[in-house]
Order: C-alpha cells, then sequence, then structure tokens
C-alpha cells in the first residue's frame, strides 16, 4: 500500500512567513550565553524563570532552540506558539500550586 503525500495528507509546504514562539525555562540564562539566543528578547523573571520569544523560520529553527537549551541543561517550562497578529495568547502560569508543592 502506497503511502499518501504530503498534499494528498493535507500538509502544506512551508510557511513563508516566520512564526513567533514563546519558550519559558526555569532559571535564569548566564549573559554569557545571550549571544546564542541573540534572535530573541529574553526576560527574566522575578520568579527565577526566563522566557525567549522570538520568530522562527520553520519547525526545524525551533527545534534546534530546543536543542541548544538541552544542551545548556535548561529545564523546559512551556513552549507556546505566538498568534501571527502579535496578540499575546493566555498562558496558563504551569508552576505548582502551594498544595501541589506539600504533596
Amino acid at each position: 500500500m502506497d503511502r499518501p503525500t504530503h498534499d494528498e495528507a493535507g500538509i502544506s509546504g512551508r510557511d513563508p512567513s516566520p512564526m513567533r514562539y514563546r519558550i519559558g525555562i526555569r532559571g535564569h540564562l548566564d549573559p554569557a550565553w545571550t549571544e546564542w539566543f541573540a534572535e530573541l528578547a529574553i526576560d527574566q523573571k522575578d520568579d527565577g524563570t526566563t522566557e525567549l520569544v522570538g520568530p522562527f523560520s520553520d519547525q526545524s529553527a525551533l527545534y534546534g532552540l530546543l536543542a541548544r537549551l538541552r544542551d545548556l541543561g535548561a529545564t523546559l517550562l512551556m513552549v507556546a506558539q505566538l498568534p501571527a497578529s502579535g496578540a499575546e495568547p493566555a498562558i496558563p502560569d504551569l508552576r505548582p500550586t502551594r498544595s501541589a508543592r506539600q504533596l
């Protein structure tokens, strides 16, 4: 049995416009690593987490960044695709609640 082609499966080619993502990690990135992530806005939060926001040309570029974070030993908290309009989606707070920490 032949496998369907990408077109037959409803998978389109690359979208010419880059997608924006928000990535959250536990901890703060050392300033020495900011060159590695120069294309992204880096926001070190008071709660001890870091958010990286920016455009990615395709899924391969996103996976490349995730691999960099993995290589640094960063704990990934979230990855969210942002709407093309630039509006920020509601992102749930994934930090454990007090009752969850007590368990």
